[in-house]
């Protein structure tokens, strides 16, 4: 485990959608979990981010960071688990990017997606 991801004090479980037909011929989608213990760090998006994205015509409420390539895919979902054990899940908006040149550092946008009932606090 190199240094960068033990500054990482959240864990994520990354999760992919699987699309099946059901026995009575409907579309059935799950989330199969692809990576787990995946040390991350979560940062909501700024003013000036939320601008940038909005000239792209696209909508970005976080950045989510990772010590090595996570490999997602859109619509991709992760559930973080920060380090007060508080969960929380975020569909990936885009694709992961190196930050920097030596892609000691990757990060993705996301949307933080609440729970039904749960106050997104």
């Amino acid at each position: 485990m190199g240094l960068v991801s033990t500054m990482m004090k959240s864990t994520a479980t990354l999760l992919r959608p699987a699309i099946d037909r059901g026995t009575a011929g409907g579309v059935l989608q799950e989330f199969v979990p692809y990576a787990t213990n995946v040390p991350c760090a979560v940062a909501q998006g700024g003013a000036t981010q939320d601008v940038m994205y909005q000239q792209r015509n696209s909508k970005n409420s976080c950045t989510i960071y990772f010590a090595d390539n996570p490999n997602t895919e859109i619509n991709d979902n992760a559930t973080i688990t920060d380090m007060l054990q508080i969960t929380r899940r975020y569909r990936i908006d885009g694709q992961a990017q190196p930050l920097g040149d030596r892609g000691v550092v990757w990060h993705v946008s996301a949307s933080y997606v609440p729970e039904p009932g749960k106050s997104p606090v």
